[in-house]
């Protein structure tokens, strides 16, 4: 039955906001909650989130993800499986550093992409990198990378979006074969920084502040390099002798800079005793103010990718270099001034004229 004194409904108010407990005296006033303690503040080891079985002595990969639930804050506990742990991934974290790997002396992965690492300690990974082959630092904090020459044996390399401003460390690294440091604030290429990198097949340094290549980079000495990423930048142009053109280079990314010149080593066409001297298949300098491009020519028996979207060609003269290109399968050439100067019909039949070999125009196959 509903108590219908307007006290009595007063009081029990009163007693709810006064007291939640069961045995607090009445008017007694609750302390407040205890403040909450920030997530990375929490000790939290993979042990405690892991949902693999812990078998000291046999562990050899440890995978925790921090998508949902607890997270990992401090790498710590793995001492019992220094001797067989290959692969540790804590990807997408709140790791602040990596203190607690240097036991590890056996890994050969190590990945802390997406956490909240700021430093990169030598003396974290002078024993912990010895055999090292892949490590990801990917979307941290880290503003320098020195520490990386701990690695010697390092194959893949990943330190994308952190606040790099140079680039260090990697000289010595003879067997590295991808270097990602997009996303960065580098401005420029140290001289030779790569010269020891014999092996390297991808380069991406996409996203940054580069305003120059420059011949003393020396990645035109980079003879096995494949893949080379420097898209979203500050480039003006590409001068002669500044990439790997007349060597292994198969796919060039250039998109998003300023670029109005393009100025590969012309003349050198010919044969070689291992094959074409331009192995390009992929070009891609869409939003750049070039217009020249005769330039493509170099690349007549290799180009088969032609990426060009929003480049300043205005009229047919200026694209006549692509009917020289004889494996020419995909153009892209929308949101130029020659494009939109001309129906859509129009545009495709003078493609397709100029380069039969044509498959895709824009996005469109056919």
């Amino acid at each position: 039955m509903r108590c219908e004194d307007p006290q009595c409904v007063e009081l029990h108010r009163h007693l709810q906001i006064l007291d939640t407990s069961n045995t607090a005296e009445l008017g007694a006033i609750v302390p407040p909650p205890p403040p909450e303690e920030r997530p990375i503040d929490r000790i939290i080891t993979p042990a405690d989130v892991t949902t693999e079985p812990f078998i000291a002595g046999a562990q050899e990969s440890i995978f925790v993800i921090g998508t949902q639930g607890a997270k990992v804050t401090v790498i710590r506990d793995l001492e019992p499986f220094a001797a067989t742990l290959k692969t540790l991934v804590l990807r997408s974290n709140l790791i602040s550093s990596i203190s607690g790997v240097e036991s590890l002396t056996n890994l050969e992965k190590l990945e802390l992409y997406d956490n909240c690492i700021e430093t990169l300690p030598a003396s974290s990974l002078i024993l912990a990198g010895q055999n090292l082959k892949i490590l990801d630092l990917s979307f941290n904090s880290i503003r320098s990378m020195e520490a990386v020459a701990c690695c010697p044996l390092l194959k893949e390399l990943y330190v994308a979006q952190n606040k790099l401003k140079v680039i260090e460390g990697v000289s010595g690294l003879v067997h590295l074969e991808i270097l990602d440091l997009g996303a960065n604030r580098i401005r420029e290429l140290p001289p030779n920084f790569l010269a020891n990198c014999v092996a390297l097949k991808s380069l991406w340094l996409g996203k940054n502040k580069i305003e120059r290549i420059g011949v003393e980079a020396g990645l035109a000495n980079l003879t096995n390099l494949t893949k080379l990423d420097v898209q979203n930048n500050r480039l003006l142009r590409i001068g002669l002798g500044e990439l790997p053109l007349n060597h292994s280079l198969q796919e060039l990314y250039l998109a998003c800079n300023g670029i109005s010149e393009f100025l590969p080593e012309m003349g050198l066409q010919g044969e070689r005793g291992d094959g074409a001297l331009h192995q390009l298949q992929t070009l891609d300098l869409s939003r750049n103010p070039i217009k020249d491009l005769s330039f493509v020519t170099d690349f007549a028996d290799s180009l088969e990718e032609l990426w060009l979207t929003g480049i300043a060609v205005e009229n047919k003269e200026q694209i006549l270099p692509l009917a020289n290109l004889k494996q020419l399968s995909c153009v892209y050439l929308e949101h130029s001034p020659l494009q939109k100067s001309l129906a859509e019909a129009e545009y495709r039949s003078m493609l397709k004229a100029l380069a039969p070999t044509l498959t895709q125009i824009d996005a469109l196959i056919g």
